[in-house]
């Protein structure tokens, strides 16, 4: 193992993005397993600072929800940023989705657990901006854990431009083709993000775990941008009741201001579907149905 910053050590690697790679670790002060962020030396210009990475950092470690992945500290080590978090034992909502659409009452499960992530977050001033399937992690014992809340970055127009008139498919758009599925229209559009923004985001991920794909498609990102600017969601199957199709439609409506105001009424409205769906039990039982899909294939991040 390799040491960093006087008392973290560096195991194996757990994965990697655009412009960070994730390393279990181990807090020796505190003698604790953590897993590490180390942001790449090379990501873009104005993603993330060394200054805004103290300050949001500071901000999203006041974060205290058992649905929220803890963030333990940040340092700089010869010239390298990096992000220390709780070791979380599971799997991606991502790597579920990719065997296919979850369960119904899985997917509301999980969908509620992020509501009320969400809402604890935006009470304390804090959007994420990048909420996507790879940002959400499910443990093994069914419960989720939404990662990296407060260090996310909206689009700048520089951005935003590079993004509308792209013909790059989308396996080649690296950071960019990871989150422009999940972006809501006014992001596109240049504007500001608000709780509305994360509201679209979290659509689109119960849109994904019901049906296994996005309810905005293209082949390159002018195309995906140019769908979830102007284009109908496909969709849901009919199979989804009526209700909960609502829900969807509602925290994917290209008006912002009339999706959910905010993210604990999307949160009462889920619990709501769900004791409808099963009124009895319904938590012990997904949580057990939850259980046995993570176990299955199980990761740590």
């Amino acid at each position: 193992m390799d040491q960093i910053a006087g008392h973290y050590l560096i195991g194996e690697k757990l994965g990697e993005g655009a412009f960070a790679v994730v390393y279990k670790g181990r807090d020796i002060r505190l003698n604790r397993k953590v897993a590490i962020k180390i942001l790449r030396g090379n990501r873009p210009e104005g993603i993330s600072t060394w200054a805004r990475l103290l300050a949001e950092g500071q901000a999203s470690s006041a974060l205290n929800h058992t649905n929220i992945c803890r963030l333990y500290d940040i340092g700089e080590e010869q010239e390298t940023d990096y992000v220390v978090y709780e070791l979380i034992e599971g799997q991606t909502l991502k790597s579920l989705i990719n065997s296919g659409p979850l369960p119904l009452g899985i997917a509301l499960h999980n969908a509620r657990q992020i509501a009320s992530a969400l809402a604890h977050a935006h009470a304390a001033g804090i959007l994420h901006c990048d909420l996507t399937s790879s940002n959400v992690m499910v443990t093994v014992s069914g419960d989720v854990k939404v990662i990296d809340f407060g260090l996310a970055k909206p689009l700048d127009r520089d951005d935003i431009r590079t993004v509308k008139k792209s013909d790059s498919s989308l396996d080649k758009a690296g950071w960019l083709g990871g989150t422009l599925p999940y972006l809501a229209p006014e992001m596109l559009h240049g504007g500001d993000a608000t709780a509305q923004t994360d509201i679209w985001s979290l659509g689109v991920l119960l849109y994904e775990m019901l049906t296994g794909h996005f309810p905005f498609a293209g082949r390159t990102l002018y195309e995906v941008s140019m769908a979830i600017m102007i284009a109908a969601v496909v969709p849901l199957p009919k199979r989804i009741p009526v209700t909960l199709r609502a829900i969807v439609y509602r925290c994917l409506s290209k008006d912002k201001s009339l999706r959910y105001k905010s993210a604990l009424a999307v949160q009462r409205h889920l619990n709501a579907e769900l004791e409808i769906m099963v009124p009895r039990a319904s938590s012990s039982i997904n949580r057990a149905l939850a259980k046995l899909l993570v176990v299955l294939g199980s990761v740590h991040f």
